[in-house]
């Protein structure tokens, strides 16, 4: 195998044509040539390099026509039948919102790191979070191991793609004052029994809509978390837990026993006057009449709740982080109790959580030592 670079002038400036001639082909005698075009002379000069090299260790891959979409919809074909319905609606998105709309058309042997790169600036100026980007390029990087795989590709181009830095969320959780004073704006509305629920168990959003009355044992003042509700497609569906550490069982009050009790009985009589036309899905948490929630309608109406009443502006999902909080900070609590009881598959993520909140608990102490220690200070 031998290369050769033509300096081409065309519509769009001057390009470097990588020409590489493979050989003769035994069946019809002809020249068989591959052609490549790029920006500059030195990238040209490298993919002849590396191709050569390649070639004489046996490993120099043949042109092929396959397009990044066509790619992308063999690696879906196989991959989705691995992974949860959540997830396969995530890689779905980053896809077609993105891998496609700017690589899409480009063959997969064409694709360059620094087509990639100009992929990640163009999101960059579309204003999308660090995390998102970084999701979009770990389902590209992904989806390019599987072109290596199938021998479309010698190296991933992904790999050598500078992303922007992503900063740590830093959850905001409820102070105990605070977290009993949204509990008191919610009393009489409809999110009463999912707050008061939250703020004693700390469940993922999907798990606490997804509650039945079956996960309760109302004698030995335990729930079950067996399942998960995701929308898909504008349609609420039941899936298993988020991990295997998230199917689990925790303890709950005496008062949130007897509560229970109570919501139970207030949604039987609901059921009884609307006779026929009540869904029941043994769900603790639902619509008047039975139903699944959206849960992107029910954050909404979260958000709005919180407007309403003027109180401090977190995500529902932190309350989930304020009951781990106050878990850890308020009550002692070991923190391998408390990661059982999140249902989260490594202690590290709770003690992710144990490390900001040291900061309010740094904060009170030293102020309870500066009042101590006051009229030593002057």
């Amino acid at each position: 195998m031998t290369g050769s670079i033509r300096k081409r002038t065309t519509s769009q400036g001057t390009k470097f044509q990588a020409v590489l001639e493979i050989g003769v082909d035994m069946k019809t005698g002809k020249r068989e040539r591959v052609f490549r075009t790029f920006d500059n002379k030195k990238d040209a000069q490298d993919y002849i390099t590396e191709s050569i090299a390649e070639y004489n260790r046996g490993r120099y891959l043949h042109p092929s026509t396959i397009t990044v979409e066509t790619l992308c919809e063999d690696w879906m074909k196989g991959h989705f039948l691995t992974v949860k319905e959540n997830t396969r609606r995530g890689y779905r998105n980053n896809i077609n919102n993105y891998i496609i709309p700017y690589l899409g058309k480009i063959k997969v042997q064409e694709l360059t790191t620094r087509t990639i790169q100009e992929m990640v600036g163009s999101m960059i100026e579309k204003n999308l979070a660090p995390r998102t980007i970084k999701y979009v390029m770990s389902n590209l990087h992904q989806i390019l191991e599987f072109a290596i795989s199938n021998d479309y590709i010698l190296k991933n181009p992904e790999r050598y793609v500078v992303l922007p830095r992503q900063g740590k969320y830093k959850a905001t959780v409820y102070t105990v004052e605070e977290l009993q004073l949204m509990l008191k704006c919610a009393m009489g509305t409809p999110l009463e029994a999912p707050l008061l629920i939250e703020s004693f168990t700390g469940l993922r959003k999907g798990e606490l809509l997804a509650l039945k009355w079956e996960d309760i044992n109302f004698e030995q003042k335990t729930i079950s978390i067996e399942r998960n509700l995701i929308c898909v497609n504008s349609k609420n569906i039941f899936t298993t837990t988020k991990t295997e550490s998230g199917e689990r069982t925790i303890a709950i009050p005496e008062n949130l026993v007897d509560y229970l009790q109570r919501h139970k009985t207030k949604q039987m009589r609901q059921r009884m006057r609307m006779g026929a036309d009540y869904i029941d899905n043994g769900l603790v948490i639902c619509k008047p009449d039975g139903d699944t929630i959206n849960p992107h309608t029910f954050s909404i109406a979260f958000r709005d709740f919180l407007i309403r009443n003027n109180l401090k502006r977190i995500r529902f999902h932190d309350l989930r982080h304020t009951h781990a909080t106050l878990l850890l900070i308020e009550y002692n609590t070991n923190v391998k109790v408390v990661s059982d009881r999140l249902g989260h598959s490594k202690v590290q993520t709770t003690m992710d959580f144990y490390v900001q909140s040291t900061v309010t608990a740094q904060k009170e102490a030293v102020d309870k030592l500066g009042t101590d220690l006051k009229s030593l200070t002057g």
